[in-house]
């Protein structure tokens, strides 16, 4: 029998092993078994469907996993909430982390004919099964409405350039631009929007700018305008499990770019821990807050504003998307405007507390 057929026999098993587990144990061990063949597949570059055969088999087990987390929880084990798409419950079987529990239970609430349709469409058009794939099918709960005590922050419908040219000198820009993964040319897209937004930067003021960690994106802005300094923002709570691929490290961090103007005060912070280049902050996409994939932590939000702003002090962004750096600006007592060019994003940013204009 050749390796491939081995492995392929290794699936059957499990997954007449699945159709007669028992309890949760059972079910992590099928998880792992299917996990383990689907990444000696991928290493050994056979056929994507054989990968994907692999990929269901885990998937069906993480969503018995997540049911049985969630009659967990039903049967009293997290008196705090009842809904199955964001509970965690307090006690977790060995072999799941936290974050786990959150997926799993996130994709036992996928009906079963969507997940019967997505995976035939992935087969289809020869894309991969992932976890992350099954939790997006997950029902989009209500987003967390966040309180501010003073007027809410302004989102407008805009492009960024032409939102920039009605916006007069501001103290702080904290803006999270799409990362050349999502534009044609990252080189001609900073050269159009930063100088334009760096143009309005107080002489006191300062900026932060959200990229992504690789080489050429960085390059992009560094040639548009050199920063004052590039900051570090590291998170682990996504890692999925060991990652299969070997050729290059698993890429847990992003950068900011600070642009200062020439004379801004001293950072307002006394605590050393704050003022590293390089923090570890848990990513947001794991929590119950998350509302969209690359938004950022709210408290690391709320760290570059305290430190270079006092209250009454203007921030701006100008790719707001959901709202969480203007909701943070606003929760501490700052005048909080952006705009975005996406309809989808601005009615998250509502919902979460921000009022449209425009």
């Amino acid at each position: 029998m050749s390796d491939t057929d081995t492995a392929l026999a290794k699936l059957d098993a499990a997954r007449r092993m699945l159709a007669q587990a028992k309890d949760v144990y059972d079910l992590i061990d099928i998880r792992d078994k299917a996990a383990t063949v689907q990444a000696w597949i991928r290493r050994r570059d056979m056929s994507l469907d054989d990968e994907n055969k692999a990929a269901e088999l885990r998937i069906l087990a993480e969503r018995e996993i997540g049911r049985h987390l969630a009659e967990t929880v039903q049967r009293g084990g997290d008196r705090r909430s009842k809904s199955v798409a964001t509970t965690l419950i307090t006690t977790i079987p060995a072999g799941i982390s936290r974050d786990q529990s959150s997926q799993y239970q996130r994709m036992a609430a996928v009906p079963d004919d969507v997940l019967e349709e997505h995976i035939a469409k992935a087969g289809h058009a020869k894309e991969r099964i992932t976890t992350r794939s099954i939790v997006k099918l997950a029902p989009r709960l209500a987003p967390k409405r966040h309180a501010v005590d003073g007027p809410p922050p302004v989102i407008t419908l805009m492009d960024c350039c032409d939102w920039l040219a009605t916006e007069g000198e501001y103290d702080l820009l904290l803006t999270d631009p799409p990362y050349s993964t999502d534009v044609a040319d990252i080189y001609a897209f900073a050269d159009n929007w930063l100088p334009a937004a760096l143009g309005h930067l107080a002489p006191t003021g300062r900026a932060y700018v959200f990229v992504g960690g690789y080489p050429h994106e960085i390059e992009a802005y560094v040639k548009t305008s050199m920063p004052d300094q590039i900051l570090i923002w590291s998170y682990r709570n996504t890692m999925q499990g060991v990652p299969t691929g070997r050729s290059r490290y698993h890429q847990n961090w992003q950068a900011v770019l600070l642009y200062r103007g020439p004379d801004a005060p001293p950072l307002n912070c006394d605590r050393y821990d704050e003022l590293t280049a390089a923090t570890d902050v848990p990513h947001p996409a794991r929590s119950a807050d998350s509302v969209h994939a690359w938004q950022k932590p709210m408290s690391l939000a709320e760290r570059f504003i305290r430190h270079a702003t006092v209250e009454g002090q203007l921030v701006l962004d100008c790719f707001a998307g959901t709202g969480t750096h203007l909701l943070a600006a606003a929760k501490l007592g700052r005048e909080a405007r952006g705009c975005d060019t996406d309809e989808s994003m601005i009615a998250l940013a509502v919902e979460r507390g921000c009022r449209r204009e425009g």
